[in-house]
């Protein structure tokens, strides 16, 4: 069983040129966390944008992970500073924030994930991330400047025009493409393999790639995607773990009807 303190951080190590694949996760899913490390992926990534749940069910999730050596990003459903405190309060490693448009959102963000002076998220060593008042301070503070993981979602056609700006912004460290939402908004749903769709999908990989210190993520719907997703350039991809679910119940459903008497 890997451990997450032996390990470099998710940040440190995406930066570091690792390619990372992680599951999402929808809560209230602790096991799935665990199962998705048993598995050997390298993150969970913990959906409180479109699951159920509370900071409390994302600290059970982090926690999970933890005890099974995995380290877990949340996805905030917002960009309220609020939001963004409470999910690295439970001792994420990082966030994902969906819907960033500008540059000055995207900073807004990166001001929210960390402490002065780089930004203005408020300090109290008490939380789990602080390990309850076990921490030191002086390493609770350099371990958050170094180990936040920062990133943005980009999934709007109006975002598409400010990728090169976002991706600039300094500790903003993976510009992540949101696949549904854009081909949604472009007036394609669904069709990852129109045009006009793959047209953005490659402006938006060519801004990221012009930066030296920030990732492309994006999500992918099974094993094959993502790979094509990382020989597009992409480092940090996320699986869906319901869709996954989903297709081996048709898979199995399918081989168990295969013949049966119509």
């Amino acid at each position: 069983m890997r451990r997450t303190d032996t390990l470099p951080s998710l940040r440190r190590r995406l930066l570091g040129g690792e390619t990372l694949y992680g599951l999402v996760i929808k809560p209230p899913a602790p096991a799935l966390v665990e199962m998705c490390a048993a598995a050997g992926f390298d993150f969970a990534f913990i959906d409180g944008e479109h699951g159920t749940g509370d900071a409390l069910e994302w600290e059970h999730h982090v926690r999970a992970g933890e005890s099974f050596g995995l380290p877990s990003i949340v996805r905030v459903g917002s960009h309220h500073a609020s939001e963004v405190l409470r999910a690295l309060d439970v001792g994420a490693q990082g966030i994902i924030v969906p819907h960033v448009n500008t540059q000055a959102e995207a900073e807004a963000i990166v001001r929210a994930a960390h402490y002065p002076p780089i930004g203005r998220r408020g300090l109290a060593t008490t939380t789990r991330a602080g390990r309850h008042a076990f921490s030191n301070l002086k390493e609770h503070l350099s371990s958050a400047e170094q180990d936040t993981l920062i990133a943005v979602q980009v999934e709007d056609p109006e975002g598409i025009d400010q990728v090169e700006a976002i991706a600039a912004v300094p500790y903003v460290d993976c510009v992540f493409i949101g696949p549904t939402d854009l081909s949604l908004g472009l007036g394609y749903p669904g069709e990852n393999d129109h045009p006009v769709v793959i047209e953005a999908f490659w402006r938006i990989n060519k801004a990221v790639n012009s930066k030296p210190h920030v990732k492309l993520g994006t999500f992918a719907r099974d094993a094959n995607d993502a790979k094509r997703w990382t020989a597009q350039g992409a480092s940090f991809v996320a699986l869906a773990s319901t869709v996954l679910i989903a297709q081996k119940f048709r898979e199995i459903n399918t081989a168990l009807r295969l013949g049966e008497p119509t």
